[in-house]
């Protein structure tokens, strides 16, 4: 008999905690939010892989999701029926946003996927409670042509389909109605088709994206595939990252869309163009190199031979496939560098196993962005600091690196040793030197748990408070080295209800009449009562601490 139990609140006593003060050699306490791709469910893990809190949800989840300062969930998602709202060329899907409670309850939900747009992969909610995000454009080539690609681009596209379209990108912002009216604005637009260098000027301007440049042979109908986002709210400045053109980019999050579409005006003076870019010279240094690669295209009727252009790379092209470039925040640090995970997919790396965080400093000593100079890649082009682990570390798809406030590292392979190893995603913490904080920590101990993307929260974030309860002052700072010295938790898991982190606790389940319906003295940090044991019905979990501190959780378990 099959039985699921829901936490539906939490009241919290004083706690007690020891420990020094947070320092990089440190383990940092904290909490992992991850959601593995296109399943129904959202887990906060602790810093040991326990799960504490779980969204049950109706629809499938996406690339991303974000604990809110108010206890709820934002998170992407894909809707059932996705694929008849975008062009299926618009992979992989995604097409909505939802906020929920900690019960899983919807608050609001807006889905942004229709046969032109489709968001997809990566958002972040914004300060001002408004929200950026990402979404695929359809776009014919007539269009395409006009805006300066060039038509060899479209020889990697199907024979059946050449003439047809492709999919650009385009960055927005959306401002919800969380009144429940569901009139939800999309307040801001920036194209990459309105910034885009002909064949003929690519040379000269390296503010615009290289009109000459493929298609990804994956997703043949796809160019550019932004692929993660941040955002500056001091600067109002939008980081972004291409899978096509291996490259992180920054443009001015500016007053209007107009401004977003023009070549000049705005705080930076240069409207929507390119203020930085890096990772990969050769797609503005170095041009169209002539035609000297081949393609076999066959259809039903003959077989067909297309050549493509070859590009010729650059000494300073240092990434191949990067995900989640994030700003680091103010008071971490290196505050205001750029950093992101390096899945390193070129063929010599893979076999080594080695993908790599790099943070890159885009500043000059004055604090203005480092200029871009026609014929040149943007200097300095060595990255400011490199992980590069001892053990093998690989991940040939999506993953995280965010820097922690202690100045540590997370790192989270999303597929650990490739993408058809089998083994689920993981997350480890490292100091300023590279070296390993603690241990490796696989997320869910069950094969095939690959969150695309993780986020990480420390204690006294204002969300883990709404819904863990408060960090007691003591804690506040402290470094945990070791599981009983963590906070403790109540969670739900493989068919149990279980207790972690309780060192000589008592672990005693009561009905709502106050009846007692279980009593574990937990000697060894944990305990766990089957589910399957305890009539379905509503129970107060009630753990009292050795040294006097006790938690109260009211849960439900169905059949």
């Amino acid at each position: 008999m099959l039985r699921k139990c829901t936490f539906m609140c939490l009241f919290m006593a004083v706690l007690f905690y020891s420990g020094a003060l947070m320092d990089a050699a440190a383990i940092s306490e904290g909490y992992i939010l991850a959601s593995n791709y296109s399943a129904r469910t959202t887990e906060l893990f602790d810093r040991d892989g326990n799960i504490v809190h779980t969204w049950n949800h109706t629809v499938s989840s996406g690339y991303s999701c974000y604990l809110l300062e108010n206890g709820n969930l934002l998170r992407g998602c894909t809707p059932i029926n996705i694929m008849s709202l975008a062009h299926v060329d618009a992979q992989p899907s995604q097409g909505m946003i939802e906020e929920v409670d900690s019960a899983g309850n919807q608050i609001w939900s807006d889905t942004l996927a229709d046969k032109t747009y489709m968001m997809h992969h990566d958002f972040k909610p914004m300060p001002d409670g408004n929200i950026i995000g990402v979404q695929f454009v359809t776009v014919t080539k007539a269009a395409a042509v006009n805006a300066g690609v060039d038509t060899s681009v479209f020889f990697r596209i199907p024979v059946a389909n050449k003439n047809d379209n492709f999919q650009s990108e385009m960055i927005f912002v959306l401002k919800p109605d969380r009144s429940g009216g569901k009139k939800h604005q999309i307040i801001w637009k920036w194209f990459v088709m309105d910034h885009v260098a002909s064949k003929d000027s690519v040379a000269a301007h390296p503010e615009l994206f290289d009109g000459t440049h493929p298609t990804w042979a994956r997703f043949p109908k796809q160019w550019f595939h932004i692929n993660g986002i941040d955002y500056n709210p001091a600067k109002k400045l939008i980081l972004f990252s291409s899978r096509v053109f291996s490259e992180t980019y920054v443009i001015e999050y500016s007053d209007s869309s107009e401004i977003a579409k023009a070549h000049a005006g705005g705080v930076y003076g240069k409207g929507g163009d390119i203020l930085y870019r890096w990772g990969h010279p050769s797609n503005y240094v170095v041009e169209f190199t002539g035609l000297n690669d081949t393609l076999m295209q066959v259809n039903k009727k003959d077989t067909l031979i297309l050549v493509l252009p070859q590009r010729k790379g650059h000494a300073g092209d240092l990434v191949d496939c990067m995900h989640c470039p994030t700003w680091i925040p103010e008071g971490y640090r290196n505050a205001g560098n750029i950093m992101f995970y390096h899945n390193n997919v070129d063929p010599s790396m893979r076999q080594l196993g080695l993908s790599q965080v790099i943070e890159i400093n885009p500043w000059d000593a004055g604090g203005t962005l480092l200029p871009m100079t026609s014929g040149s890649p943007t200097a300095p082009l060595p990255p400011t600091w490199v992980y590069n682990p001892v053990d093998s570390m690989y991940s040939a798809s999506m993953s995280t690196a965010i820097r922690m406030r202690n100045g540590n590292t997370l790192v989270h392979e999303a597929y650990p040793g490739g993408n058809k190893s089998g083994k689920s995603g993981s997350v480890r913490e490292i100091d300023p030197s590279g070296q390993l904080i603690d241990t490796v920590i696989t997320l869910k101990q069950a094969s095939g748990y690959n969150p695309p993307k993780v986020m990480y929260y420390p204690p006294d974030h204002p969300g883990i408070v709404k819904l863990l309860g408060p960090v007691p002052a003591e804690g506040k700072g402290a470094s945990m080295r070791g599981a009983a010295a963590r906070r403790p938790a109540i969670y739900f898991h493989a068919g149990r209800i279980n207790v972690t982190n309780i060192a000589n606790a008592d672990v005693a389940l009561y009905s709502l009449q106050g009846k007692r319906v279980a009593l574990l003295h937990a000697q060894s940090g944990k305990a766990s009562i089957p589910a399957a044991q305890i009539t379905p019905g509503s129970y107060l979990v009630r753990v009292k601490m050795a040294g006097g501190g006790m938690i109260n959780r009211l849960i439900n378990i169905e059949r």
